[in-house]
């Protein structure tokens, strides 16, 4: 009798147990299929934003409805790392060194640290908050698009530039063709943010100070490489 109960209480543990592995893959199922549909999206509005004919009107008309508008931005950041930003157009073997350096830890750790948190940890939260950022900074650049500066510094092995690498030939970097791409606000500071404050929330302050410390030398480079304007950084 006893032993028709334990087996009876193991099979209904057993039973639970497969409900709850059911119910975790099932979940992740669905939060992939939501994040597969969104990355589509926003890649989209990002690749999409500066292109016009997709707003209903033409070069011709953009001219007549703002005849005065020559986009000259005066930038402050740009202004203050004018000599960083020399050094790195005169090296710029340096220059895709820092961009590395930026995309391995700025964009793949970042990424990795969600993705850890998501699916080893269980913890949606970070992988949310960066779907509501993507989807924010989809919607204001899709809004106003500020166009990227003509002195900026590509980098074949910085984000998104890659990805045009990927896609075709890289050429030469310093005369290839500069894809458009969503310059409000930054998304790599804007990750990096939340991040290191979900790290420091789970007690990890140590490398929440890492992240924070290396977002302020990642805002340096992007400005310097004219990547992103003052307002991007602020904002993000």
């Amino acid at each position: 009798m006893a032993t028709s109960t334990q087996q009876q209480t193991t099979t209904a543990q057993d039973e639970q147990e497969l409900e709850q592995i059911k119910s975790i893959a099932r979940r992740d199922a669905s939060f992939l299929l939501i994040a597969a549909i969104a990355a589509v999206i926003f890649s989209w509005m990002e690749l999409n934003a500066g292109n016009i004919e997709y707003r209903g009107i033409n070069s011709d008309a953009r001219l007549l409805s703002s005849p005065n508008n020559s986009y000259q931005i005066i930038d402050a950041g740009y202004i203050a790392t004018t000599p960083l930003y020399n050094f790195l157009k005169e090296n710029r073997d340096w220059n895709d060194f820092f961009a590395l350096i930026n995309t391995v830890v700025g964009v793949f750790a970042p990424f990795l640290y969600i993705a850890w948190q998501t699916f080893w940890v269980g913890d949606y939260v970070p992988a949310f908050k960066y779907l509501f950022i993507s989807a924010m900074r989809s919607m204001c650049g899709w809004c106003t698009f500020l166009p990227p500066d003509p002195s900026y510094l590509m980098s074949f092995k910085d984000f998104p530039d890659i990805i045009q690498c990927l896609q075709k030939d890289c050429g030469d970097v310093e005369t290839a063709q500069v894809n458009p791409f969503l310059s409000f606000f930054s998304g790599h500071v804007a990750t990096l943010v939340m991040c290191a404050n979900h790290m420091y929330v789970r007690k990890n302050k140590k490398m929440c100070y890492f992240f924070h410390v290396f977002n302020v030398l990642q805002i340096i480079r992007l400005l310097a490489t004219r990547g992103h304007y003052s307002i991007d950084i602020v904002i993000g």
